[in-house]
């Protein structure tokens, strides 16, 4: 898949090189998304290698059938909610789901 293809589905990164929020959610949706478009981008087993974990995480916290007809592909959710967690020091799938569907999806 092109890099213009997968950016169609990020809300915020856009293709810049530098982060332009600076709102600390924003920034986080940001980072995920230009890290989720670059990795998958690759589409080759090093990409695959370093979001497999986190798709498994994902569905492991009982997350595979949330949001599904979001337009947003599971591995992105996978990313944020990894990255959620991580922030959070903690596994909080309520919080995340919380903040998902607060702050992400309405942009």
């Amino acid at each position: 898949m092109y890099k213009n293809d997968l950016q169609s589905f990020c809300r915020f990164y856009k293709g810049e090189t530098v982060c332009p929020f600076k709102d600390g959610d924003k920034q986080m949706f940001w980072l995920c998304e230009k890290w989720w478009t670059e990795q998958t981008e690759l589409a080759s087993d090093a990409g695959c290698e370093r979001i497999a974990p986190i798709l498994k995480e994902y569905t492991n916290a009982g997350l595979s059938n949330f949001e599904m007809y979001d337009g947003v592909p599971i591995t992105l959710k996978a990313v944020l909610f990894n990255r959620y967690c991580k922030y959070a020091e903690r596994t909080d799938i309520e919080g995340f789901k919380d903040l998902y569907q607060s702050t992400y999806i309405k942009g």
